[in-house]
């Protein structure tokens, strides 16, 4: 996986399924998994797991009009439905996304990043989805913004 998102997904699959044999060995009750992006394979995950697996999707999406940003495959399979950013806005995003990954975000990143979100309310988005784990590190909390981890801690 890289700042667009899943690059292999056979290997993705494969590390993912690994992952979910040491959690099971370890008789976990509950799994959440952090990342936004691999909740593509939520279903396939659930049914080889013995444990419940909480699908930050489910908990993220509200009831109003909402937008989504996150990585190129978040927004490929259309993870969060929603109202999706253009192929120009993908691309920052991607490119933030990158940064944030590699510890060198540039100044002007949050800027760029809450453009995007306010280009998603001119479309009419009442709440905007941090569709990737990676961007509430550049974006203020606010009423309008949901963070799907934020969501998760609420219910736990």
């Amino acid at each position: 996986m890289d700042n667009d998102g899943i690059c292999d997904e056979k290997l993705m699959k494969k590390e993912l399924i690994a992952g979910l044999k040491l959690l099971n060995n370890c008789k976990v009750d509950v799994i959440v998994m952090a990342c936004n992006t691999v909740h593509i394979y939520y279903k396939y995950l659930q049914k080889k797991s013995k444990a419940q697996i909480l699908n930050i999707v489910s908990f993220a999406i509200p009831s109003e009009k909402y937008g989504v940003i996150g990585s190129r495959t978040t927004r490929e399979y259309n993870l969060y439905g929603g109202i999706q950013v253009n192929n120009s806005q993908q691309k920052v995003i991607n490119e933030i996304i990158g940064r944030i990954l590699t510890g060198k975000t540039e100044k002007n990143d949050s800027k760029k990043i809450n453009k995007i979100i306010n280009s998603l309310f001119k479309k009419g988005a009442r709440k905007v989805i941090l569709g990737c784990t990676e961007l509430p590190i550049l974006v203020k909390r606010r009423k309008n913004i949901i963070d799907p981890l934020e969501e998760i801690l609420i219910f736990l």
